[in-house]
């Protein structure tokens, strides 16, 4: 089952604040190069997956809001392919009220991003919001802040302040966005020490030369097979993320440097991300609904 586990859907890229707008819209881009966040593209792309994670974002401190309603509504046009997870800045007003929103519209997570939202990820009303996600079984997804620039606070998206978040929630099920770049290296410590955390490639997807470090990094640490496919569109497609990653090793070529071993590109690829993040696979039309034994209140508590 090849799953995407990162891509947005938005009406208008001003959804993303004026940061994130001025990172996409450099003095020379021409508009034939302008990213299509629209649901029509974002059915496109998906064509080529059996399922993808579609998120919301919002973010006070840097002006981004891609709404619950908005994630539900891209979510009802192909329930058989997609989940939504909510976009929620523990921050903000009533945090769990919207956690309780977002369940309430058949959305299956959350997506935070600290460093947008000028919060510590260890802030009390963050860990509130964990331990909620944590009772429902909904997974956390962690973006990073380079989108936004320097509204973005860099101390907040380190990686390594989820080792608090995973030792204290031992059932949460994390993605670190971007394998944690750029600390790279504590992420992957992060995903050997904790059962239940993974880290993405989004991001590095459109960067040949990181993704073949990153990869080989993660190859050594023996944390290969907790990474996650995700194009993170509209940046890329999910078909170009899997050329790209299908390509890595050019870089080896009349070389001595070492290839990233084929299983893991494939493991990469055809993983159940649904599975290890202990999400139900999307209905199929007319497949009634699976009954979920999951507990997660009595799950392993192993780290």
């Amino acid at each position: 089952m090849i799953v995407d586990v990162a891509t947005s859907v938005w009406q208008k890229p001003q959804q993303l604040g004026a940061a994130a707008l001025r990172r996409l819209a450099p003095s020379d881009r021409t508009p034939w190069d302008r990213l299509d966040g629209g649901v029509a593209a974002h059915e496109r792309a998906i064509a080529e997956v059996d399922a993808a994670i579609v998120h919301g974002l919002h973010c006070r401190h840097a002006g981004a809001q891609i709404g619950h309603k908005e994630v539900a509504a891209a979510v009802d046009r192909q329930p058989e392919k997609l989940i939504g997870f909510a976009g929620i800045d523990p921050l903000a007003p009533a945090p769990l009220e919207c956690l309780d929103h977002a369940a309430s519209l058949g959305l299956a997570g959350v997506s935070l991003c600290p460093a947008a939202q000028n919060m510590h990820p260890c802030h009390s009303r963050a860990m509130d919001l964990y331990e909620q996600c944590e009772k429902r079984a909904m997974p956390l997804y962690i973006h990073g802040g380079d989108l936004f620039s320097n509204v973005s606070i860099m101390a907040f998206a380190r990686s390594e302040h989820f080792d608090e978040v995973a030792r204290t929630f031992a059932n949460l099920r994390l993605v670190i966005a971007q394998i944690g770049r750029p600390w790279i290296e504590p992420t992957l410590e992060l995903v050997c020490r904790h059962r239940h955390v993974y880290a993405d490639i989004s991001g590095l997807i459109n960067h040949p030369w990181q993704l073949y470090h990153a990869l080989m990094l993660a190859h050594e640490y023996g944390a290969d097979n907790k990474l996650l496919l995700a194009s993170g569109f509209p940046f890329c497609t999910p078909q170009q993320a899997i050329i790209n990653l299908y390509s890595v090793n050019r870089f080896t070529n009349q070389t001595h440097l070492p290839h990233v071993p084929r299983p893991v590109l494939h493991g990469i690829v055809e993983r159940d991300a649904l599975r290890c993040l202990g999400l139900e696979p999307p209905a199929k039309p007319g497949t009634p609904p699976p009954v979920s034994d999951k507990s997660p209140i009595t799950q392993d508590t192993s780290s």
